[in-house]
């Protein structure tokens, strides 16, 4: 199993059993708060895994979660989302390919820094993929 890529946006939907996705405002990797703590309403992360033709057959487990530039991890967090893969249309010998789409609501960062919206092995330490955002004080 392995993230291809992760970025966030402003809202984005995925179909289901196509992984063909849409997406408003994607590749946010700045956002400013007046005051901290401070927040974000939502945002979108969206992604791709594949996974080895041996795998497809099986049902793999990840969690998705927000890291604190100090290692705290912040609420919301996903936890044990459920991936089958099955066959790759493409054929047998082809690595199948899912699309992983989550909307974070109501985040509170409680500093400034750089966060990460992590992939990992459901239960691990294991990280699987992230992506970053800087949070900086609003400039007046």
């Amino acid at each position: 199993m392995k993230v291809e890529y992760l970025f966030l946006a402003d809202a984005g939907m995925a179909q289901r059993e196509s992984g063909l996705f849409t997406v408003l405002n994607g590749g946010i990797n700045l956002v400013r708060c007046p005051k901290f703590p401070g927040g974000l309403h939502s945002v979108f992360l969206l992604g791709r895994i594949s996974f080895d033709p041996d795998e497809s057959a099986e049902k793999h487990w990840v969690d998705a979660e927000i890291v604190s530039p100090g290692g705290q991890i912040l609420e919301p967090a996903f936890r044990g989302l459920e991936l089958s893969p099955g066959q790759s249309e493409l054929g047998a010998d082809k690595r199948p390919e899912l699309t992983l789409a989550l909307t974070f609501q109501s985040i509170v960062f409680p500093n400034a820094g750089t966060f990460a919206f992590r992939i990992l092995k459901s239960g691990t330490t294991e990280e699987l993929g992230r992506t970053t955002i800087e949070v900086l004080p609003l400039e007046v």
